[in-house]
């Protein structure tokens, strides 16, 4: 079971013309990460989208060989 405290943050949006990236204002956010095999506390610093305009090659990784519209990653 996940428990998620959501929180306000603050940031930019910046276009590389590569990707876009939300940066969060200050040192980070700290956010804890439980359940499944791992529990600790990191920092958010970034906030990433991925997606393409052709279906299924957005995302970097894949499920059981399958590629998916997009993906987010958090840095």
């Amino acid at each position: 079971m996940w428990h998620i405290v959501f929180r306000q943050i603050s940031g930019l949006f910046q276009n590389n013309k590569k990707d876009l990236t939300f940066l969060v204002n200050g040192q980070g956010l700290g956010v804890n990460i439980s359940s499944g095999p791992l529990s600790y506390r990191c920092r958010l610093y970034q906030i990433k989208p991925h997606f393409a305009r052709e279906n299924q090659s957005g995302s970097e990784h894949t499920i059981d060989g399958r590629g998916f519209d997009g993906e987010v990653n958090i840095v």
